[in-house]
């Protein structure tokens, strides 16, 4: 029988990887200087009930097959109804809906309450009138990590409007303002871009 040696090695020599992340001031200050499109992530409980929240955290993840990824607070009641239903909207909002975002972020009760919306067709899930896109969604995968849950989510229908989108950028809303002398194409639509 052998045995091991495992050297120690001083916190200098760590892999900085290893070591505690940023603290929450400047992880916000990094994050908060970057734009974000606002959403309400929609489900329908059990019971039939429309639940809620405002989320910023939403991207595009496939094309083929249509995916996205939306990062959810783990002890959220709207991610424990996403798990149990297996199906969400999320509702991309238009400029001038910032006070619906308001609402679901820091509404008590009826979050729904004064809002258009109706069921969505394919997977029942709340889908709000008038705004810039939505996009129904059945789960693909659930990936917890850290205090959030990440939700991958499969489009099965989904909606766009001709509408500004609502943006969140410096911890206030934003307007969006085309770039003088900017193309219209993302950089990997260009020509040359390998």
């Amino acid at each position: 029988m052998t045995s091991q040696t495992v050297a120690s090695t001083s916190k200098d020599e760590q892999n900085p990887g290893d070591r505690a992340g940023v603290d929450a001031d400047t992880f916000r200050g990094i994050f908060g200087g970057f734009p974000s499109g606002v959403t309400i992530v929609s489900a329908t409980d059990s019971g039939g009930a429309p639940v809620g929240l405002t989320v910023s955290a939403v991207m595009s993840l496939t094309l083929s097959p249509p995916q996205l990824v939306i990062c959810l607070q783990s002890s959220k009641y709207t991610l424990q109804v996403i798990r149990a239903q297996k199906r969400f909207a999320v509702n991309f909002l238009a400029s001038d809906q910032s006070w619906i975002s308001d609402q679901f972020a820091f509404g008590q009760g009826d979050k729904f309450g004064g809002i258009d919306w109706a069921f969505g067709e394919t997977t029942g899930a709340p889908v709000i009138k008038d705004v810039r896109a939505y996009a129904e969604c059945q789960v693909d995968s659930l990936i917890e990590s850290g205090d959030h849950t990440i939700v991958v989510g499969r489009l099965v229908a989904g909606g766009t409007a001709d509408a500004s989108p609502l943006v969140y950028h410096a911890r206030n809303y934003a307007l969006l303002s085309a770039h003088p002398g900017s193309s219209r194409r993302a950089p990997s639509d260009r020509p040359n871009n390998k």
